[in-house]
């Protein structure tokens, strides 16, 4: 007989093969790599797809709280309804993702002699809520000066990933930004 139909030593006798056998068989290894990273892969995929879902919705936060209040801030005197218009400009800022999960606040914030900040009118819109008149409000360090006026913007979103490999937990992306009033010392809020 050739040596083609030569069968194993080991099939000859009905013992399982020896273990060095299973060590030199390469056969599948690919498959087996695979499977054993698959999970890996998976994991990486959906944490890439979460991070930069997560770092947009940041951006757009930071972009809807320095939006509304950069053009608050370029008022001497604003009206209720022009305030809520320009809230409504979070919803353009914020695209693709929906305003059902924002919340935004627009205040002006006047300091007195010793830089402490007191709320001198509030609005908020979709989920926000706005600050007390009259509250205390505590300012950044560096913005704490005597006797000025802020425009304070705040955004805030709760972001629920992508079912896509794992559940993940809400995460709530917030961001504020301060502005000086461009046109006069400060802004009067009409009914």
């Amino acid at each position: 007989m050739g040596a083609s139909l030569q069968m194993a030593p080991w099939r000859r006798t009905k013992k399982a093969p020896p273990i060095r056998h299973w060590l030199k068989d390469t056969r599948a290894a690919a498959a087996v790599e695979f499977s054993l990273l698959l999970p890996i892969m998976l994991m990486m995929l959906a944490l890439a797809m979460y991070g930069g879902e997560g770092f947009s919705i940041q951006n757009k936060v930071s972009l809807s709280a320095s939006t509304v209040t950069d053009i608050v801030s370029q008022y001497s005197t604003i009206s209720n309804a022009t305030l809520a218009n320009v809230l409504n400009v979070a919803s353009a800022t914020i695209t693709p993702y929906g305003t059902a999960n924002l919340s935004l606040v627009v205040s002006e914030i006047q300091t007195n002699n010793s830089g402490a900040g007191t709320v001198v009118w509030s609005k908020a819109a979709f989920n926000g809520t706005a600050l007390a008149t009259g509250g205390s409000f505590t300012l950044p360090t560096a913005l704490a000066l005597p006797n000025t006026y802020y425009i304070y913007g705040s955004a805030q979103y709760v972001y629920t990933p992508m079912n896509v490999y794992q559940s993940l937990a809400q995460i709530t992306i917030s961001d504020a930004s301060y502005m000086p009033p461009r046109v006069s010392t400060s802004i009067a809020l009409t009914p």
